[in-house]
């Protein structure tokens, strides 16, 4: 009786756990939409504009107003909103990563090549990578069959999205209803009738309205097995954006009307306490800035254009090798896939040497082929590549060495050997490039964006440099790791060095003003120490509120300690790089499990533009861009809502993007793998308990 009377209990404790651990874990949706800008955000929802953004997460969630991305481009930033892992451990630093050994461009954003080859339609690229390093993304935190199936026996379900594991076949059907929605008649060569193919808006939202349909479904479903993954992404804002900023924050209201229709049936059907989570990417500029009451921008209330500085044609202009100017670094521009394919460029397309690209590649050669194999020649004539929008990388010491293994360093870069009897100094020579083609801009905005787009540039100083140097006798200080110099001019520098505290195991930075930096042919350095305290342009910045706080960047005790960057991005939310510091490091260096790719896909130098200018390698006259270190571009979007979430809940204090998925597993409760699985962390302020 006794022993009948235990196993009862034991029946019963073991239902009622049963049932609480059920009620104590909630479905996750994950809306992602491409490209919206958080404060754009902020200001449709206050003006009316975006209702359902406004009801459903404003009202009824969590708001995150000062949330930051690890790199403001879409593949990096989506890699670490759904790993949890920063770009200095998941390698994916760009949408296109330059091997310097091979000479190769890999594009982990272009959409035609997960179509075409089938081992990426089974496991897109970024995804794979970050596999292969060992990460998990939030897809793998949930049960799906071997062949990550979407179907019944899957707790996933996804649309597509930049770090997809399978490529879903559904928009094949979305293809072929586009193509009889083609008017060719209309066009007068195949050329426009591509374009108009790829761009029109009603073509190119039907996916993302495909997209809706789709989760409308499995949201609707009344039986069988629910979901406890959904994942939904919208890539319209992002792509209409580039085109003309106005049609993308008209994009941004059709997506409100749809994630209205996704959030309703939620609250409707068996998913009524999912935690729905709305995230972007990055943010963009150009076009229109709004005359917020909260914003400084330079060229608020103006619409204006980003002049494209065509770095191929600047340094192949004085680098005389034969070869050079016709490869033209070898490379696309980082922007040539978000979204627009490259078809904007019928040259391209048809291949031409001056711009060939992984992307028209992979419309009509295998995997192996490369851009030199296309133009028979020889992979020694490639000499330098681009690695995004920002970045250059060139074999050492000069344009002909063909020795892309030896690290350049401020000497050689200064000493370039760009023919056999010249050299020139690379960094003088970004430095006071000047654009002679400007956009016709009012005079009061082309003196603030002046002709000069080169804002600072970053290079890299190896840590034995500094063992006679002011570095350790003057601060005594030692390098752990290799440093950042950061250059505005010869009297404007910093150096940014980084450790581990041994305490918390977390990334530290230090922030070292300094002027005349010079390196010898030996490798030794020099420099003075600057007292103008503001290199970086933060004491400038006019969105401190300097009635709020005071005289806060002026404070030689916090530049002479090291900081985390939560407490960078604390102190410096409100300047124009509010995480310029940790993120330009990151950007150069590896942790871990991305060291093992540091020799192969590192760069040389690392351009930031001035407001109005982008670097590039293509004539890309588009309004709006990103992958900038500017405020516009580094926020995201960000905002939860769930049973488990406060409603109406502001939060002001910084994020990252990598907060994201250990908050969103905690929210729904998921079991993490421990803090020590994410460089992020989990925001306890949002929970009800």
């Amino acid at each position: 009786m006794a022993r009948s009377i235990t196993l009862i209990l034991l029946l019963v404790s073991l239902l009622v756990n049963s049932v609480f651990a059920n009620e104590d874990t909630s479905p996750i949706v994950l809306i992602m939409v491409d490209g919206a800008r958080p404060d754009y955000v902020n200001y449709l929802s206050g003006q009316g504009l975006l209702p359902n953004i406004k009801q459903y997460f404003y009202d009824e969630g969590a708001v995150f107003h000062n949330s930051f991305t690890s790199m403001s481009l879409t593949v990096p930033s989506w890699s670490a909103i759904l790993s949890g892992r920063d770009i200095d451990r998941t390698a994916i630093k760009g949408n296109d990563i330059f091997n310097r050994q091979t000479k190769h461009i890999e594009n982990y954003l272009d959409w035609r090549r997960d179509i075409l080859f089938e081992k990426n339609r089974k496991h897109g690229r970024a995804y794979s990578l970050l596999k292969k390093n060992g990460h998990k993304t939030i897809l793998d935190y949930f049960n799906r069959p071997e062949d990550d199936s979407y179907e019944d026996d899957s707790e996933v379900f996804a649309t597509f999205f930049p770090l997809n594991d399978k490529f879903p076949t559904y928009l094949f059907a979305t293809a072929i209803d586009n193509l009889l929605n083609v008017d060719t008649a209309k066009e007068s060569n195949v050329h426009n009738a591509l374009i108009r193919l790829i761009f029109e808006q009603k073509n190119f939202n039907a996916i993302d309205r495909d997209a809706v349909g789709h989760v409308l479904d499995v949201l609707n479903k009344r039986s069988g097995p629910m979901k406890k993954l959904i994942l939904l992404y919208f890539a319209g804002v992002d792509h209409y954006a580039h085109q003309e900023h106005g049609k993308g924050l008209e994009t941004l209201k059709v997506v409100d009307n749809e994630i209205g229709k996704v959030i309703r049936a939620i609250k409707r059907g068996r998913y009524q306490k999912a935690t729905v989570v709305l995230v972007s990417d990055h943010g963009s500029q150009g076009g229109k800035e709004f005359d917020l009451p909260t914003s400084h921008h330079p060229l608020k209330g103006l619409t204006y254009g980003l002049t494209a500085t065509n770095l191929s044609s600047f340094l192949s202009g004085w680098m005389n090798y034969p070869g050079f100017n016709e490869y033209a670094f070898n490379v696309t521009s980082t922007f040539a896939a978000e979204g627009n394919f490259s078809l904007r460029n019928w040259n391209e397309f048809q291949l031409q040497p001056f711009q060939c690209t992984n992307i028209a590649m992979s419309l009509n050669f295998p995997l192996s082929s490369t851009c030199q194999m296309q133009h028979n020649e020889s992979p020694d004539q490639v000499h330098a590549g681009v690695t995004t929008s920002q970045t250059i990388a060139l074999p050492f010491a000069s344009a002909f060495s063909n020795n892309w293994h030896a690290k350049n360093n401020w000497y050689t870069l200064t000493n370039y050997r760009v023919s056999r009897e010249h050299t020139r100094n690379i960094i003088k020579d970004l430095e006071t490039y000047e654009i002679a083609n400007t956009k016709a801009y009012s005079a009061k905005t082309e003196k603030v964006i002046s002709r000069f787009p080169l804002d600072w540039l970053a290079i890299s100083v190896s840590k034995e440099s500094f063992n006679e140097s002011w570095l350790s006798n003057q601060l005594n200080l030692k390098a752990e790791n290799d440093l950042l110099l950061v250059y505005h001019s010869e009297q404007n520098q910093a150096l940014i060095l980084q450790k581990i505290n041994p305490a918390n195991n977390v990334l530290e930075y230090r922030y070292i003003p300094i002027k005349m930096f010079q390196q010898d042919s030996n490798g030794k350095i020099s420099f003075s120490l600057n007292e103008s305290n503001d290199p970086f342009g933060y004491l400038r910045s006019p969105w401190v509120d300097r009635a709020a706080n005071g005289n806060f960047i002026d404070d030689r005790t916090w530049l002479g300690n090291f900081h985390s960057a939560r407490e960078w991005a604390a102190r410096y939310s409100q300047t124009a790089y509010p995480n310029a510091v940790f993120a330009t490091y990151r950007t150069f260096y590896f942790r871990n499990e991305g060291l093992q790719v540091s020799d192969s896909e590192r760069f040389d130098i690392m351009l930031n533009p001035k407001y109005g200018h982008i670097f590039t390698v293509e004539n890309d006259d588009l309004e709006t861009q990103h992958g900038m270190f500017q405020r516009e571009s580094v926020r995201n979007t960000f905002m939860i809502r769930g049973p488990k979430i406060r409603k109406g809940y502001n939060h002001f204090e910084p994020v990252f993007s990598v907060d994201v998925l250990p908050t969103v597993l905690r929210a729904s409760g998921r079991p993490q793998d421990g803090p020590m699985s994410f460089d992020g962390e989990v925001i306890d302020s949002v929970f009800l308990f």
